[in-house]
């Protein structure tokens, strides 16, 4: 009975020992937000410390591996996408066209007008649409970086923002670690047990 009271107060200890290393090992990830001195030692959280770098390497990341300017140009000319820029195409030049035609020459089209526009649009309008494109593409090649835009986006965060965010993204990582701790201090303490009985 005594062992194996013995064992449980072993293993809950080692268990407790375990878990609240890695919650505080955690908690140290993100705290304190600013660098406090201790002698020749400075604390400060890993990840407001490194921040600059992790909003770089997040926006690399991104841009490398999920999403660059290609891909919102491409998204630009998908076929729901430029079947409304062709809608609104036909929308401004037929109202445009009728605005600067003098009367008499919209009294001898008549509605043939309406007809000719859309079919130049079916017609002309894909060229049209992917000419606008390019030239937004060719515009905008040194501004649309998808890295630069999240790398500010990531340091205009605050710490405390910062630090939801990581931890919305990672939140069952972190639990995780948590209890393996939990699990690994237990072990430990079995094993102690066990090293302790066979010594004794």
């Amino acid at each position: 009975m005594t062992e194996l009271f013995t064992l449980a107060i072993m293993v809950i200890i080692g268990g407790v020992i375990g878990y609240s290393t890695n919650k505080v090992a955690v908690k140290m990830l993100f705290r304190p937000h600013k660098p406090i001195k201790l002698g020749l030692f400075t604390l400060q959280g890993v990840l407001p410390k490194r921040k600059a770098q992790l909003a770089l390497s997040v926006g690399e990341t991104i841009e490398q591996a999920l999403l660059d300017s290609d891909d919102i140009y491409n998204a630009l000319l998908s076929d729901n996408t430029r079947a409304k820029f062709k809608a609104m195409l036909q929308e401004t030049l037929t109202k445009k066209i009728k605005l600067f035609l003098p009367s008499l020459f919209k009294t001898m089209i008549g509605d043939e007008l309406d007809g000719m526009i859309q079919s130049f649009v079916d017609k002309e309008g894909d060229h049209v649409i992917d000419k606008i494109v390019e030239q937004i593409k060719e515009a905008s090649k040194d501004d649309l970086s998808i890295q630069a835009i999240v790398e500010k986006k990531v340091l205009a965060l605050d710490l405390d923002e910062f630090e939801t965010m990581v931890k919305a993204l990672v939140h069952r990582e972190l639990k995780h670690i948590e209890l393996v701790g939990l699990v690994l201090g237990s072990f430990i303490g079995l094993l102690q047990f066990l090293v302790t009985w066979v010594i004794l």
